[in-house]
């Protein structure tokens, strides 16, 4: 028959996992707010100074979309790599106890 598992075993690896997928959420959710406060706003300041509104606020909103999308992408990517390993829970290991 198949090869028992052991709930520890489980219990171990989704944690990791869980660890993992929060870590990257979380790294993510601050590059995002950064992606998109940063050209909203500067748009929305030179805007102001230049006297060329709506043009630079729509202009830093476009940059904030590509920004945010890279930043999901690269969150996406991250997380495949080690969810879709077949050895998920010694690499996710790995990547907790590793400082960046």
């Amino acid at each position: 028959m198949g090869k028992a598992i052991s709930t520890d075993k489980v219990a171990k690896s989704d944690d990791l996992s869980q660890k993992l997928f929060v870590g990257t959420m979380l790294s993510m959710s601050w590059q995002m707010a950064i992606a998109v406060l940063v050209p909203t706003v500067g748009g929305y300041q030179l805007d102001n100074h230049f006297k060329t509104a709506p043009y630079l606020t729509l202009i830093g909103l476009t940059l904030a979309v590509v920004g945010s999308v890279l930043i999901i992408r690269n969150a996406l990517k991250e997380l495949n790599v080690y969810m879709m390993a077949d050895n998920a829970a010694p690499v996710a290991e790995t990547k907790a106890t590793t400082p960046k």
